[in-house]
């Protein structure tokens, strides 16, 4: 006797470029695994029954659908140094203002910068694929299998914790869904261990070249684009996507002896602002047999906001310090983001 034995596999989250349209939707190429966080869904704000008339007595007899859209959160998808989640995500929200150099030895370094050119904001968006716990074949409609399409990133929340896995999340807007959708693609994860809080760095000074690590208990850094769909009147769905110039925030807890040895009280006190530098640095080599899987945001120019630190008496107290980014006219940027990791080409958005 013979079986037919189908492989499946189940929950996942994979992104993938959409190239044609904002309405066609992309097999994705890179996968996280599913979390709880996950809450994309398509929405229908002005939905409801209404009369068919004006007399008050007629009975309803037709339904206002409003105009269709997507919205959540992709998830707090940990950081494996191999899925690229990393970087596409931070592609999907900075745009195609991007550069890559190194070698296979090495590990390639991706420069992101903000967009200059309309060519370089994201075109038409990414495609995410959905499986909510429930196995799923190549080819093989499902109804667990949601496609999210014409998504563009409004947040994305890097979070380095105290005693935890890095992790970063997204918040989307997007065109429309497609339920009970067919896999085209086996999803892949990667088998190199996560990034791990230890494993990051935040350095401060008043420039770039001269910033020196300092103590943190957990931080945090937020890009906000305030992306707006618009519809052009032909379609339920917008299918325009306008966009704001990023906002960048940044908030770190420290211990009272650790902001003033920082000298971030000090640059507090006397309004000075600072330069930052995030690291995360991987175990694992990006490439064959030379250079780690490694993340640097650089941000020449942050403000400390007007939160009073609390400096008083002799217990140590856990402060927040909160910063914008502002664009600094020596390096002529805001905010800068280099991934190195295993892949040649760039990440097309």
């Amino acid at each position: 006797m013979t079986c037919n034995v189908a492989q499946g596999w189940s929950s996942y989250i994979g992104f993938g470029t959409q190239t044609v349209d904002q309405f066609t939707a992309a097999d994705p190429t890179i996968f996280q695994e599913f979390n709880a966080d996950e809450s994309l869904q398509e929405v229908e704000p002005d939905k409801g029954a209404v009369a068919g008339g004006i007399r008050y007595s007629q009975s309803k007899t037709s339904v206002k659908r409003g105009k269709k859209s997507v919205e959540g959160s992709s998830g707090t998808g940990f950081l494996y140094p191999n899925d690229y989640y990393f970087a596409k995500i931070y592609a999907a929200i900075l745009g195609n203002n991007q550069t890559v150099s190194g070698d296979a030895t090495t590990g390639y370094t991706h420069t992101f910068n903000e967009p200059t050119t309309k060519a370089q904001f994201p075109q038409y968006g990414q495609t995410i694929e959905v499986l909510r716990g429930a196995e799923a074949t190549v080819g093989v409609a499902n109804e667990n299998l949601f496609k999210y399409i014409g998504c563009f990133a409004n947040t994305v929340t890097l979070t380095l914790p105290e005693n935890d896995n890095v992790s970063l999340a997204a918040e989307w807007i997007g065109i429309k869904e497609e339920y009970n959708a067919t896999p085209n693609v086996t999803p892949t994860f990667s088998e190199v261990p996560q990034i791990e809080s230890w494993q990051a760095v935040i350095k401060i000074g008043n420039t770039l070249g001269t910033a020196t690590q300092i103590k943190y208990s957990d931080a945090t850094f937020s890009i906000t684009k305030n992306v707006v769909l618009t519809p052009d009147g032909s379609s339920q769905y917008p299918d325009c996507a306008v966009f704001d110039k990023p906002d960048y925030t940044i908030q770190l807890n420290q211990i009272t002896t650790d902001l003033i040895a920082s000298g971030l009280y000090g640059a507090w006190k006397n309004n000075t602002d600072q330069a930052m530098i995030i690291e995360l640095t991987s175990d694992s080599l990006a490439g064959t047999s030379s250079g780690n899987y490694k993340v640097t945001i650089n941000i020449p120019r942050v403000t400390l906001l007007g939160d009073t630190p609390n400096v008083s008496g002799t217990q140590q107290f856990m402060t927040p310090v909160r910063f914008q980014a502002l664009e600094d006219a020596t390096e002529g940027y805001t905010v800068q983001i280099q991934v190195v990791d295993a892949v040649a080409g760039t990440y097309d958005v």
